[in-house]
């Protein structure tokens, strides 16, 4: 399974996990004997395989680092380009670096997190021009059809998670499944 983070911390909505449920939710993965995984050797078929990953790149998520980082784990974090460095909230170009060594990967989610199935398809090219030739996609908020994944495996994307009831498993990598995380 794909797990979908958002925010790591303390917030009043169901988009936020607070640090301790996050270690307690990481913990638990460990204790289990689930193998977390880079999404190069996930199988969906496998119930022990995990992937681990947040959206949007808000810099709260540096909090949970360290806990990935002792149990060696791999975490993919998808950028909205638009925000990147664009205020304390977000990630800037020099967190990358701090993501990277603690074992991360960075993705896309478009330059300003549009539903991509309403979009033409010259904005549906522009939103997933990326700057740092990542090859990692998360649809925003999940949605995704047949001529948004055929856009994206053409400008070169390998894996692009989707979820949320939006994932089409017949197209393989181009629309994994994720699950979203909540506290509890």
């Amino acid at each position: 399974m794909i797990l979908t983070y958002h925010n790591i911390g303390n917030g009043n909505d169901k988009m936020w996990v607070s640090l301790d449920a996050f270690r307690k939710q990481i913990e638990t993965l460990h204790e289990m004997g689930y193998e977390v995984v880079k999404l190069e050797k996930y199988d969906h078929f496998n119930p022990k395989h995990v992937v681990i990953t947040f959206d949007d790149g808000r810099k709260n998520i540096l909090d949970a680092i360290a806990i990935l980082k002792k149990y060696k784990y791999p975490f993919y974090v998808f950028l909205v380009g638009k925000n990147i460095g664009a205020s304390n909230e977000y990630l800037s170009e020099n967190d990358f670096d701090t993501i990277k060594k603690a074992g991360g990967f960075l993705g896309w989610h478009t330059w300003t997190h549009p539903d991509l199935t309403t979009c033409s398809y010259w904005k549906i090219k522009k939103e997933l021009k990326n700057p740092y030739g990542l090859t990692y996609l998360a649809y925003p908020c999940w949605k995704n059809d047949k001529r948004v994944r055929k856009i994206a495996q053409h400008m070169g994307y390998k894996y692009c998670r989707s979820g949320n009831g939006f994932a089409d498993i017949s197209a393989g990598n181009m629309s994994l499944d994720s699950m979203f995380m909540q506290e509890y």
